[in-house]
């Protein structure tokens, strides 16, 4: 469920209120073709202790949930679907009928919009793109959950 974001040389402690520590954030991003790290040859070294510290900085899976909303505005979730943030946000829509412009999630066929409601943002096509947010800088990610709200054709 999580995917490296990359290395990076500084990582700094994120806390709640009580000062426990609930993250990371990163900084100075590694690259292994082009970062250097410069050693003093004047300098006095330990050999017990590292000269250079990097640190693997995880991000969670992209989630998109796709609900069902009945007549009676019952919602229920019906499919999953997960994506690696760090190679893009892209998420693949269910089989869609361009003649009918209904997508099929087992067997049944559905209208696909961004609100709960079920009033705007009808989507169509073979994919969209996940609302939430992947920084490669300092390894964070946003709104890592998307819901898709499907309203069945009669």
């Amino acid at each position: 469920g999580y995917h490296l974001a990359g290395w990076y040389a500084e990582r700094t402690e994120v806390t709640d209120t009580d000062g426990n520590v609930i993250g990371y954030t990163y900084s100075g991003k590694w690259n292994f073709e082009t970062s250097k790290y410069a050693i003093s040859p004047d300098a006095d070294y330990d050999p017990t202790r590292p000269v250079l510290t990097l640190y693997a900085a995880w991000v969670p899976d992209f989630t998109c949930e796709f609900y069902e909303v009945g007549d009676n505005g019952e919602i229920t979730l019906i499919e999953t679907k997960k994506i690696n943030p760090v190679e893009g946000n892209e998420i693949t829509l269910p089989s869609y009928d361009e003649e009918s412009g209904a997508f099929e999630i087992d067997g049944k066929l559905y209208d696909l919009y961004l609100d709960d409601a079920c009033a705007t943002e009808k989507l169509d096509g073979t994919s969209v793109s996940h609302t939430g947010t992947f920084n490669a800088a300092n390894a964070t990610a946003e709104n890592t959950v998307m819901k898709i709200y499907c309203k069945p054709i009669d």
